[in-house]
This record gives structure tokens, sequence and C-alpha cells, in this order.
């Protein structure tokens, strides 16, 4: 009988045994399942987080390297602002698209980017930014480097002015008055007869005028070399050669036209949005009743005479002679500025210089959001 019960006993442990190792080889494949797709996890979080960086680079690149494409650029234009690899074989590409004006003086556009792991795992991120001006580029109505002369009826004035015909449409307020006249040492500063000057104060000094005629980070130079219309020396612009709005044959602004230098007295006007840096490699001659707008480089002596009107800012490195009724609104830089002839105004107007600036090849995107948004497709 006992040898009996032990072989009953040996009869029931081997099934047991067997069932022990097929409950362990169960096991063992559960955990190696659950091991295998853990790490396909891992990767598969690994790659979406190299996509969400590459997508990230693009937006900061993309803001880095702004560039706009030439002329006018309509509501819904989408251009490439760059694109590369990233270490690791991820890669991004990024775009911007313009969704409209943004209003009377900024414009507003979508920048898009999308990354890619090496895998293929792809993300896309966007931001919405707006363009701005540079502040502070311009302290005063006219600002020098060397003497300032004025006689006669030539006036400036520092006290914050909106255009006429920009009051209601692009300009409602009024920013605080600069200097009528800034200079890097006021005892070169002649005035004579009823030239009138007026501003906060009127005359000011600040001998600082390192990077005068830079725009923040970009050189005169480098805005110059990306000017929109190049001009050789000696340029007259008169009633041969007049600078006035022009058009194509659809009614939409010419801004391949050389003397297409906008519309400023024609708010509603299909040009009252172009605003060309205007590049001059020696001296200008502007001359008889003819108007512009933008941001105006001249590398030598600027003379001005007649009735000519320009609105924007204007930078020259040479002399600026006077000789007639010209007006200029937004701001005027030069090395050295003689208004003695006629009844020549440099008028300071904040609202003209951020609509300039804005518009023009000089604008500089800004966020309006802090963070972008995702989606993973």
């Amino acid at each position: 009988m006992l040898r009996a019960s032990i072989l009953t006993r040996d009869g029931y442990g081997l099934p047991a045994t067997m069932l022990l190792i097929l409950v362990f080889v169960l096991l063992g494949l559960v955990g190696l399942a659950l091991a295998r797709h853990e790490l396909r996890s891992q990767v598969q979080v690994t790659s979406r987080e190299v996509a969400f960086y590459a997508a990230e680079t693009g937006l900061a690149r993309g803001l880095e390297r702004w560039s706009t494409p030439d002329g006018l650029i309509a509501a819904g234009t989408t251009w490439l602002l760059d694109q590369g690899p990233l270490p690791g074989g991820a890669a991004y590409r990024v775009s911007a698209t313009k969704l409209d004006d943004g209003g009377e003086v900024h414009d507003l556009y979508a920048i898009r980017s999308q990354g890619r792991a090496k895998d293929g795992e792809t993300l896309r991120a966007g931001l919405l930014v707006a363009t701005r001006p540079v502040e502070g580029l311009f302290k005063a109505g006219l600002q020098v480097t060397d003497s300032a002369t004025m006689k006669g009826t030539a006036d400036v004035y520092g006290s914050d002015r909106i255009p006429g015909s920009w009051n209601g449409v692009f300009c409602s307020e009024l920013d605080g008055d600069v200097p009528g006249v800034l200079m890097a040492d006021t005892t070169m500063y002649t005035e004579k007869g009823g030239a009138e000057v007026l501003g906060n104060p009127p005359l000011d000094q600040d001998a600082d005028t390192a990077g005068m005629f830079d725009f923040g980070d970009v050189s005169y130079g480098d805005m110059a070399a990306d000017a929109d219309i190049k001009l050789p020396g000696g340029t007259t612009i008169d009633d041969l050669n007049p600078a006035r709005p022009s058009y194509n044959p659809d009614g939409s602004c010419d801004t391949s036209d050389p003397n297409n230098w906008g519309d400023p007295l024609n708010p509603g006007g299909a040009c009252a949005d172009w605003f060309p840096v205007i590049y001059v490699s020696g001296d200008l001659n502007l001359e008889a009743n003819f108007r512009g707008q933008g941001i105006l480089l001249v590398d030598g002596n600027l003379r001005a005479q007649g009735g000519f009107q320009f609105y924007g800012a204007v930078l020259v490195r040479g002399d600026l002679t006077s000789a007639g009724n010209f007006e200029f609104y937004g701001g005027v830089k030069a090395r050295k500025s003689d208004m003695s002839v006629g009844t020549s105004k440099i008028y300071y107007s904040a609202c003209v210089l951020e609509r300039t600036f804005s518009k023009s090849r000089a604008a500089k995107p800004q966020p309006l959001i802090e963070r972008p948004w995702f989606s993973r497709r």
C-alpha cells in the first residue's frame, strides 16, 4: 500500500511540473512581448521628441533668417524661409504666409515649420507674427554728425506730426516729442533769419554717433545691398525722370518700376503700401513737384528743391542741401545739413516712421503668442 501511494504521488508530480514550466514559459513570452512593446514605444517617443525639436528649430531659424519676396505681398502668399538638415538625421522646413495687412500699420503673418526625425516621424509647428519697427532709430527730426545751418524760412519740427492725408486713416494718436535738431556738437549749429526749430528740446547734443546710419542689427551696407531700388550716383529726379506711383495693366502697383516710390498722398491707392528701400550709390538731386515714401539711402550728397515730398526715413552719408520748397515727413539723418534757401521743412512723425519700417524690408516679425501651436502630422 505504501509503495502504491508513492507511485500515485509521483504520477501527479510530473503533470504539475510540466504545468509550472508552461506557466514560466508563458510569463517569459509575455514579458518579452511587453519589453519589445516598451522598446518600440520608447523609440517612437524619442522620434517624436526629435521631430518636436526640429520643428522648433525651424521656427527659430525662420524668425532669424526672415526675408520677404520682392514687391508688394498679397494676402495668402506663401514662400519658403529656410530648410536644412540637423544632427542625427533630422531636418526642418519653414515657410511664411501673409494672412492680411494686419491693420493700418503692421502686417500679420503665419510661420509654419515641419520637423522630421530620421525614421520619418514628423511634427508641424506654427507661430503668428506681426511686423514691428526697430525702436529708437530716429531720435530727432534732423540728426547730424557735423554742422547744421538754418536760414530763411527753413523749419525743422521735432514735435510729432501726422500728415494730413494719413490722419484718421493710418494714424490717430501723437507720440512724444523729440529734439528738433540733434548734433554731435551744438557749437556747430548756425541759425539766421526766420528759420524755426521746434522740439523737446529744439536743439540737443549727443556725441555718440556710432552706428547712426545702421538699422539696429542690420548695417547700412546690408540694407543698401538688399534695396528694392538701386540708382547710380548723380541721379536727378525731375520732370524728365519723375518719381510717381505706377501701375500694371490690371491696376495693381508696378513695383518693378524704379521710379515708383509709392503713393503717400493716396491712402486707398494700389501703391499706398509700397515702401521701397531706395539706394543711391552717390549724389542725388530731388527736383520738381513729385512725391515718394520708403527708406532713402544716399551714399553721397542729397540736394532737395522744388516741391518734392518724401514720407519715411532719409539717411544721407554726405551733405543735405536745400534749394527749394521740399518737405520730409518722418526723420532725417545726415553728415552735415545746410538748409539755407527756400522754405524747406522737416517734420518728425512717429507714425510715418513706424509705418515705413513695418511695411518695408526693414520690418522684423515678432511673435504674437508666447508659445507656438503643434500638430502631430
